[in-house]
């Protein structure tokens, strides 16, 4: 056996959690496509309520772009979460006992 086939075996080779149990490796790619989700939906989002977000934010006055920005980055968190949390659910790999 060449050491590219015993790379490729222990690449895809299931793992096993602290607990025991044995599972899949997740693929980064999903993470990726889940954090693009998720910033494109907190987006558009932003866009939609950027004058609601604006005008209760006015308060701050040197702070108010400070404030916009936490609030975005605390949504786009929230929201690729959310994705992480419902991806890994319906691939099977999350469950809820």
């Amino acid at each position: 056996m060449t050491a590219s086939q015993t790379d490729e075996r222990t690449r895809s080779a299931p793992t096993r959690s602290p607990d025991g149990r044995q599972g899949v490796p997740v693929d980064p790619v999903e993470h990726y496509i889940t954090g693009f989700v998720g910033f494109t939906v907190t987006l558009v989002g932003t866009a939609m309520l950027y004058p609601t977000l604006a005008a209760a934010s006015d308060v701050l006055h040197y702070l108010s772009s400070t404030l916009l920005l936490f609030a975005f980055l605390a949504a786009w968190l929230l929201v690729w979460l959310s994705l992480e949390v419902l991806w890994e659910w319906r691939a099977g790999r999350l469950t809820v006992t």
